[in-house]
């Protein structure tokens, strides 16, 4: 029996072997993935204590440990699920970078490539969704998730001596007054290690404006110059959506990246950096970072489905169609949220 191509086993397989669009903030700290089979995501706040074990007398009973603390949350994550739909005109139009008079395709293979471009680009808008989410979880300490017959808040308790703007005599701009290497010492010593124990593979991710005003900072250019290290031979790499690396600083130890980013609002239209270009983001890649998948609920699939992705398509009558759906659960979480610390270092411009 021929297997049909817009099966959900099919189109499963299909998703499998597209590559996603790479993104720089999931790729960084969001490495791994789990997709849940309930509707719910329980998310664990881990905060360790750094207490010592007690000294006794071999002749004492053992002294029992309280666990350490963390907290938990319970969160049924928005879905993201989209349609989109191949009318039979759209079979007659030449697609983009197809040869005017090439060979013709039969209609059903021409709706096969339809289909599985419909996929790919429903698929890039749900990572585009996940790595905002991510985003804003890292900035904000929380995200919302609005839409159509949903809302909820989902917080991951940053502390507020995480979120830092600095006073006007410390901004990246103040030349005269600021002190960027001190900043950077307290951000990962006192606030990173401090707070969460990620003693290393730290990352200060600057956006744009920021980047610039470090570069020519004199503080910064005085100790590269005594270093022997000629600017122009540093070389930053190209790097993941936007990103790339500007080097390495020693003291604090840190990779220095440069990430911009953007995301077009679903409401207005307008673009947006993801790390705004005033903000810094300082973290360790060795911080406990998820991608939790709530369960797909489709009777398509039995009953749920734990994919990060569920595609399927089916054939409309009337108006005569081939609808393709892709329906997702993200749920990004940075469990070691004291992992993190978020900076306006400069006047927002």
């Amino acid at each position: 029996m021929a297997i049909d191509m817009f099966s959900m086993r099919t189109l499963l397989a299909a998703l499998t072997y597209m590559r996603e669009p790479i993104t720089f903030l999931l790729d960084m700290f969001f490495k791994e993935t789990e997709p849940l089979e309930t509707e719910t995501i329980d998310i664990d706040i881990i905060r360790e204590g750094d207490g010592m074990a007690a000294f006794c007398s071999s002749l004492v009973e053992a002294g029992v440990v309280a666990p350490e603390a963390y907290q938990t949350n319970t969160v049924t994550p928005g879905y993201t699920k989209e349609n989109f739909l191949i009318k039979p005109r759209d079979l007659l139009v030449r697609d983009p970078g197809q040869v005017l008079y090439a060979p013709g395709k039969s209609s059903g293979q021409r709706v096969e490539e339809k289909v599985a471009k419909a996929l790919l680009m429903l698929m890039r808008r749900c990572i585009r969704r996940e790595e905002w989410m991510a985003a804003q979880a890292l900035q904000l300490g929380a995200y919302d998730m609005i839409g159509k017959g949903f809302k909820t808040h989902v917080d991951f308790g940053m502390k507020s001596t995480h979120k830092i703007t600095l006073d006007a005599e410390d901004l990246f701009t103040a030349t005269a007054t600021s002190d960027i290497v001190g900043f950077m010492k307290h951000c990962i010593r006192d606030l990173i290690i401090e707070d969460s124990g990620q003693s290393s593979n730290h990352v200060m991710i600057m956006g744009s404006a920021a980047a610039e005003s470090f570069m020519v900072h004199p503080q910064i250019t005085a100790i590269l110059d005594k270093l022997h290290i000629n600017i122009g031979e540093i070389k930053p790499s190209e790097f993941k959506n936007g990103a790339y690396k500007l080097g390495t600083w020693l003291d604090p130890m840190c990779e220095l990246w440069v990430y911009q980013g953007k995301y077009k609002d679903p409401t207005t239209g307008v673009r947006h950096n993801l790390l705004p270009s005033h903000k810094v983001l300082f973290g360790s890649k060795n911080a406990r970072c998820e991608r939790h998948f709530a369960a797909i609920q489709d009777l398509d699939v039995g009953m749920t489905a734990a994919v990060k992705y569920f595609p399927k398509s089916w054939r409309e009558k009337d108006p005569s169609g081939q609808v393709v759906q892709l329906q997702s659960a993200p749920l990004p979480a940075p469990h070691e949220i004291d992992a993190f610390v978020i900076a306006d270092v400069q006047a927002e411009e």
